[in-house]
């Protein structure tokens, strides 16, 4: 609907008209026979206008029924997939994929030995694609981003993506001490005899004095004699 065609009779400066209506038909009435060229001289947004004449023979008593198609206007892409650092290093390997407005899945890419992907010819006019990175490659950072594209007709839109290098950790190393030297053994010196001790001396033997028994005399008592008596 909304597509202009011109209708011309061949050697006459005169031409028809007219627009396509909502089935996408239009229809030239009352022509003469002859040969006519159509001309399309306006198209819907998203579509290509095609301006190579059609060459139409009309019969007399006859309908001639012709069909135009005409090409959606398409654009791509290509992904280019680069070290953060360093855009002269391209990462192979790093898989994507490619996702229309309503996020259905259209096609998977991965990068090659150049680091680049090349998707299909889609749809440019007035649409919207979702670009995401679903694997990277060892050594990189992993991105999440759903990047949003919009094509143009008939060109190849080049998309810059970087990644990171995942820092390494350090490797830990672990120094252990030197071990201590191990002491000299020292000489010691040869201890000097330890003279035996004088044996004690062994206390005297003190005989005991044999007890000696002492009688006491027997004293005898004196003998009283009795004198007589005298007179003087």
């Amino acid at each position: 609907m909304g597509v202009n065609f011109e209708l011309r009779k061949e050697g006459s400066e005169e031409g028809f008209t007219g627009t396509t209506d909502e089935n996408g038909e239009i229809i030239f009435e009352n022509l003469e026979p002859g040969n006519y060229s159509l001309i399309e001289t306006e198209t819907k947004e998203e579509y290509k206008l095609d301006e190579n004449p059609l060459f139409i023979e009309v019969k007399y008593n006859e309908e001639t029924e012709i069909t135009v198609k005409n090409d959606l206007k398409k654009g791509s892409f290509r992904i280019i997939k680069q070290d953060m650092e360093n855009s002269q290093i391209r990462l192979q390997g790093v898989q994507f994929e490619l996702y229309d407005e309503d996020m259905n899945l259209l096609e998977t890419l991965e990068t090659d030995e150049k680091g680049e992907a090349f998707s299909k010819e889609y749809p440019s006019t007035n649409r919207k694609y979702y670009l995401k990175e679903i694997k990277t490659v060892d050594g990189y950072s992993f991105s999440s981003k759903l990047y949003e594209i919009s094509l143009n007709d008939g060109e190849v839109l080049d998309i810059f993506i970087k990644n990171s290098r995942i820092p390494k950790e350090p490797d830990v190393v672990v120094i252990e001490p030197d071990p201590e030297p191990e002491p000299e053994p020292q000489i010691q010196p040869e201890p000097e005899p330890v003279p035996e001790p004088e044996p004690e001396p062994e206390p005297p033997v003190v005989e005991e004095p044999e007890e000696k028994i002492i009688e006491e005399p027997i004293v005898e008592e004196p003998k009283i004699v009795k004198l007589p008596k005298t007179g003087m």
